[in-house]
């Protein structure tokens, strides 16, 4: 399906590792499959690992990028065909994708949710204002150029303790900003952060601004002792993530998870979910691929 005339039999909404996968598997089982990515390129969160990956089943080491090239090529091969940089809207009562730039709704036999999670957001003056001068949400591929730098980190799990044993790598300093007394984080990252010399925990910290005109200069922060200020040339947000699950029109748990079955079957009939917007137990990668061959299999088995 080269053109967009005709309705595939199957429309998966996010190219991340269990996009790639549903697409990948739903095309060798001979359905013609549309691959929707509102982001210009596919991969999701693998295309910001700052670090190889060491636990994908069956292989030793491979970088986050190139293991979404690999599942793009793949599934392509099979006989995807791939949209990226392009909204989609579903209607799930009637099973109609609306894609921006197409005049007319696409109406296929199985739609698959797979948008995954965003970063979430503190929410307060600054963050959005600064956003790429100074204030990020991921450490990126190139922590080398914290060099020298004044590094904030906000949060307390697993992602904000790992950025900040990272970014002290390389910056002058860094201050870890967390509202807790003590860290969420596992033991073994606790342990790593807490090695560097140059690494400042400041427990019960509430965010107030994130201040600067052209880049970052500091972070307004409320604490044990009152008002006060941390002069800062990054920060990194880390407050967890926050699922894509809005607008589907099916069924979702308290927070926000799309509700499944053993197939990741939806509430709406015809409409599936693989990966991290439906997994809060195993949010990994290998899971997430594994989904997207088991709904495949799943659509293929439809009357």
């Amino acid at each position: 399906m080269s053109e967009l005339d005709a309705s595939p039999e199957v429309i998966v909404l996010g190219a991340g590792p269990a996009g790639l996968s549903a697409a990948l598997w739903c095309a060798s089982l001979g359905l013609s499959t549309l691959l929707v990515e509102a982001q210009r390129e596919v991969g999701g969160q693998l295309r910001v690992i700052p670090y190889a990956l060491e636990n994908v089943p069956g292989i030793a080491s491979i970088e986050g990028v190139t293991l979404a090239e690999v599942l793009r090529s793949q599934a392509i091969s099979q006989g995807a065909t791939l949209r990226s940089g392009v909204g989609a809207r579903l209607d799930a009562a009637s099973l109609r994708v609306h894609l921006d730039g197409v005049a007319e709704p696409l109406s296929p036999r199985a739609v698959v949710i797979a948008t995954g999670v965003r970063r979430r957001r503190l929410g307060v003056q600054g963050e959005d204002e600064l956003l790429g001068r100074g204030v990020a949400f991921n450490i990126g591929r190139d922590p080398e150029r914290l060099k020298g730098a004044r590094v904030v980190v906000i949060g307390g799990g697993d992602d904000a303790v790992e950025h900040a044993h990272l970014a002290a790598l390389h910056a002058r300093s860094v201050t870890l900003l967390h509202r807790g007394e003590r860290l969420s984080a596992r033991p073994a990252l606790r342990t790593a952060v807490e090695a560097h010399a140059n690494v400042t925990r400041r427990p019960r910290m509430r965010i107030e601004a994130i201040e600067g005109d052209s880049a970052v200069t500091g972070v307004r922060a409320h604490g044990p002792h009152g008002a006060e200020r941390i002069e800062a040339d990054v920060v990194f947000v880390c407050v967890g993530p926050e699922l894509v699950s809005e607008g589907y029109g099916v069924a979702t748990d308290a927070k926000g998870y799309v509700r499944v079955d053993a197939q990741g079957r939806t509430s709406r009939e015809g409409v599936f979910a693989v990966g991290d917007v439906c997994s809060a137990e195993a949010p990994t990668i290998a899971h997430a691929m594994g989904s997207g061959s088991a709904v495949a299999k799943a659509i293929r088995a439809m009357d």
